[in-house]
This record gives structure tokens, sequence and C-alpha cells, in this order.
């Protein structure tokens, strides 16, 4: 019979950490590109979709290697483990971010956000990066060895103001149109 297919795992894009932040080497990627023996089919059935992943995941790997590019550089999140991260953050995140806006002349610098959307992700990532010594967040997953975190094979440009939850509806959109 044919063996299990693996899940297919897309990720999107993550934020660099700061220059020098090493990758711990002995973390296995969950989303690792396989084997040539195993694209060639002979320990297990993928579909097209999962090919065409695992190809990609391949082909950025290859290609950041050829160009020295740090491993970290190549990692992203999966919408899931971007759910995950929103669903984890605190109740007034918005507010957190809004009192944080720098003044001058007594006035905010920039307007308050009326939502959860990129600017709040960036002030709270930004946050949880100091706290992890620099890293990026999909680089402390990674080393944790979360399942959420592999080689990004989707890069995505987003207006911040936009929600967050407009966002990752949109990526589940994107990927229900592009199995």
């Amino acid at each position: 019979g044919a063996a299990k297919q693996p899940k297919q795992a897309v990720q999107m894009g993550c934020c660099a950490s700061k220059t020098g932040t090493p990758v711990k080497a002995s973390t296995t990627r969950t989303a690792a590109p396989p084997s040539h023996e195993l694209l060639a089919g002979r320990d297990t059935v993928l579909s097209a979709a999962q090919l065409s992943d695992s190809i990609a995941q391949e082909v950025v790997s290859t290609r950041a290697a050829q160009l020295n590019v740090p491993e970290r550089l190549t990692l992203g999140l999966s919408v899931d483990a971007i759910e995950e991260y929103i669903a984890a953050l605190p109740a007034d995140a918005v507010e957190q971010c809004n009192r944080a806006i720098p003044r001058k002349g007594g006035k905010p610098k920039f307007p308050a956000n009326a939502a959860l959307n990129g600017y709040v992700n960036q002030w709270h990532i930004a946050r949880r990066s100091e706290a992890d010594g620099g890293k990026a967040y999909c680089e402390t997953l990674y080393e944790r060895g979360d399942p959420g975190v592999g080689v990004a094979t989707v890069f995505v440009s987003w207006f911040l103001e936009t929600p967050l939850a407009t966002l990752v509806d949109a990526l589940r959109q994107y990927l229900r149109l592009h199995p």
C-alpha cells in the first residue's frame, strides 16, 4: 500500500532578526525539503501540491546556500502558527502599542491604532525579540522544534494598517485557491 502522505506545510516569510543571531544547527525542521529519493516517489506518495511545495523549499534552501544567506533568513511561519501568535497576544495589545507611541510637542507622532493590525504586531514582535536576545519570532519557534516554522515558500507584503484577522483570512483564501 501507499505510505502516509506528509502534511503540506506552506510557510509565510518571517521578519529577520539582528545580524549574527545563530540558529542552532541541531534543530530538525519539520518542513525540510525531502531527499531526491523521496521526490522520485520511492519512499512515499506525494500530491502535486506537496511535491510543488517540497521543490519550492528545496529551491529556497539551495539558493540561500549558494548566496551564503544565513539559514535564519529562510524561515517562515505557517498560517496556523500566525493564528496561534495572534491568539496569544494580550487582550490590551492595541492599547499597549498606542500608549507607546512617541510624542512630539506633546502630541502623538503617529495616529493611534484602531485595531489589532500590522503596526501593533510590529510593536509586540519587537518586544518579544528583545526578550529573546534579538531573535525573530520564527527563530525562537524553530529552535524549540515547533512544527509551525520551516523554510518560507511564500512571501507576503501587506499594508500594515490591515487588521491581522483580515491578513489571516486572505492567507487562508490564497491557500484554498492555490493548493
